[in-house]
C-alpha cells in the first residue's frame, strides 16, 4: 500500500487532489479510493531492495503499522491450506473543489464502497496467494465523475532451499488519473486506464550477501474521452508496453542492516510512433543507486540511497533527461507510543503534459503517529512537493496538511476521520488552487 509515497507497486490513485505537499495528520490506513493521494507515478520496474527489518524484537516498529496490523490482527477464515482475509469499507468525503480548479470551484459529497481482501497459503514451504480490491465511487451532484477502480492479482514463490527462491506476480488493475494531476486530460469524465503486469524474480541469500534479479512486462491502455466541446480526446496515444529488468546486491554488515547496490532498466514502446501532438514518446531509461540501512541505537532507523537516473527519448525535442537522484527514509521512535517518519526523494517522473516528457519531482513528507490510548491513534503529516518540468517553463509547488484520528472499535474494525488541506502554486496560468476535504470512514477486515 500504497500511498505510501513511493513505495513501488502500491500506488493509491483516486479522483481527488494529487498528494501534494503539506501538513498532513493522516488517519490510519484508508481504502485506495476513499482518500485522494498524489498518484505515486513510478517506472514499471518494481522495488528490488529488501527494506530493513524494523520488527527485530520490537525495535524500529512504526506505531502506525503496529496499530494497523500487529495488535489484535483479524484471524481470517481457513479454507483448507489457505487463509482468507476479506475486507469491506464505506466512506463519505466532502470536497470543496473536486476539479482542483483555480476559479468556479465545485463542491460535492463522494461516497465510496470498498470490497476486497486476500487469500494466502499456509504451506510449510513455498507460498501462493491472491488479492482483490474494488472501489466504487459515487458523486452526489457531479455524476459524470462517478467511477470504479479495482485490482486482481496473484503471487507465488517456490523455495529451492533455505537460501534460494523463485517468485512471480501477475496483476490487472483499473484506475483513474486524479483531477488536478498533470496527466488528467480535463475531459467531461475522468481519465481511465488499465494496467496489466507480470513479473518474476530470483533471490539468493548466501551468508551475509543478499542478491535479487527480476524482470517483467507491463501493458497500459487508456480509454478515449470527450471534451466539453464534444471532440474526442485521444488518450489512447498513451497505450504502451513497458518491459523492465532490475537487480540488487546487498551485504548485511550487522543483523538486518545492509549496504546495497541497485540497478534498474526500462523500455517504453508506444502503439503509435507519433502521438496526436506530433511527439515521439518511445524511450529507454535506467537508474542506478547505492545505499544502506542502519539501526542507530535502537531509536532511529534509516534507509538512504543516492544514484543517477536517465531517460532517453526517440524525439530529439525531449532529449535525454538525466540527473543525480536520492532517497531518505528515517524512522524515529522517541517512545513506545510515538513514531516520527521522514521520507524524501528526488527522481524523474514521466508525464504527458504538452511539449514535455515529464518532470523532476522533489517529494518530502514528515509524519507523526501517536497512540493516544490503546484504541485511539492520531496522525500528522507535513508534505512538500515540487514538480519541475523538462523542456517547459512550468513549475508546480504543492503544500498542504492533514489531521486525522482512528478508533479501533473491535478486532479488525476501525472508524476513521480526516481533514485535508491542499494548495498549489504554479507558473502555469490558472493552475493555482486551494482544496479542502473531510473524510469519515468505517472499515472491517476479517
Amino acid at each position: 500500500m500504497s500511498p505510501s509515497l513511493q513505495f513501488r507497486g502500491h500506488t493509491h490513485r483516486w479522483l481527488s487532489v494529487p498528494l501534494g505537499t503539506g501538513l498532513l495528520l493522516n488517519v490510519v490506513v484508508m481504502t485506495q479510493s476513499a482518500w485522494a493521494q498524489e498518484p505515486a507515478k513510478v517506472d514499471a520496474v518494481p522495488a528490488t531492495v529488501t527494506e530493513v527489518d524494523n520488527r527485530n524484537a520490537g525495535r524500529g516498529e512504526d506505531v502506525l503499522e503496529r496499530f494497523r496490523v500487529t495488535e489484535l490482527p483479524p484471524a481470517g477464515s481457513r479454507i483448507g491450506a489457505f487463509v482468507a482475509h476479506p475486507k469491506v469499507g464505506a466512506s463519505l468525503v466532502y470536497d470543496d473543489n473536486i476539479y482542483a480548479a483555480n476559479r468556479n470551484k465545485q463542491e460535492d459529497f463522494i461516497g465510496t464502497v470498498n470490497l476486497g481482501g486476500r487469500i494466502d497459503s499456509d504451506f510449510p514451504e513455498h507460498k501462493l496467494g491472491a488479492r482483490a480490491n474494488l472501489d466504487i465511487n459515487r458523486y452526489l451532484e457531479n455524476t459524470s465523475e462517478n467511477n470504479w477502480q479495482g485490482e486482481l492479482g496473484t503471487t507465488g514463490t517456490y523455495d529451492f532451499d533455505r537460501d534460494n527462491k523463485l517468485g512471480a506476480d501477475l496483476s490487472v488493475r483499473r484506475a483513474v488519473e486524479p483531477r488536478g494531476d498533470p496527466d488528467d486530460l480535463g475531459a467531461t469524465s475522468p481519465t481511465v486506464y488499465r494496467a496489466y503486469r507480470g513479473a518474476s524474480y530470483f533471490e539468493n541469500t548466501t551468508g551475509a550477501y543478499v542478491s535479487r534479479l527480476e524482470g517483467g512486462l507491463e501493458r497500459l491502455e487508456y480509454d478515449n474521452l470527450v471534451n466539453a466541446n464534444g471532440a474526442t480526446v485521444f488518450a489512447s496515444d498513451r497505450d504502451r508496453y513497458e518491459p523492465f529488468v532490475g537487480g540488487q546486491l546487498g551485504y548485511r554488515y550487522f543483523g538486518a542492516q545492509q549496504v546495497y547496490l541497485r540497478a534498474q532498466g526500462n523500455q517504453r514502446q508506444y502503439d503509435r510512433n507519433v502521438d496526436s501532438g506530433g511527439f515521439r514518446r518511445e524511450s529507454d531509461g535506467y537508474r542506478a543507486e547505492v545505499g544502506g540501512t542502519a539501526d542507530l541505537g535502537g531509536l532511529v532507523f534509516a534507509d538512504v540511497s543516492v544514484g543517477f537516473q536517465e531517460q532517453s527519448y526517440d524525439d530529439a525535442r525531449f532529449g535525454s533527461p538525466s540527473s543525480p537522484i536520492g532517497k531518505v527514509n528515517l524512522l524515529w521512535n522517541p517512545d513506545r507510543v510515538t513514531s516520527v517518519r521522514l521520507e524524501s526523494s528526488y527522481e524523474f517522473v514521466e508525464s504527458f503534459d504538452s511539449g514535455s516528457p515529464g518532470y523532476w519531482r522533489s517529494l518530502s513528507t514528515l509524519r507523526v503517529a501517536h497512540e493516544i490510548a490503546y484504541d485511539w491513534l492520531a496522525i500528522g503529516r507535513l508534505v512538500y512537493q515540487d514538480r519541475d518540468f523538462e523542456k517547459r517553463s512550468r513549475n508546480d509547488d504543492i503544500y498542504g496538511f492533514d489531521l486525522g484520528l482512528s478508533y479501533r472499535i473491535d478486532r479488525g474494525l476501525f472508524l476513521d476521520a480526516e481533514y485535508r488541506h491542499r494548495e498549489q502554486e504554479s507558473s502555469t496560468a490558472n493552475s493555482d488552487y486551494e482544496r479542502n476535504m473531510v473524510l469519515l470512514q468505517i472499515r472491517r477486515t476479517f
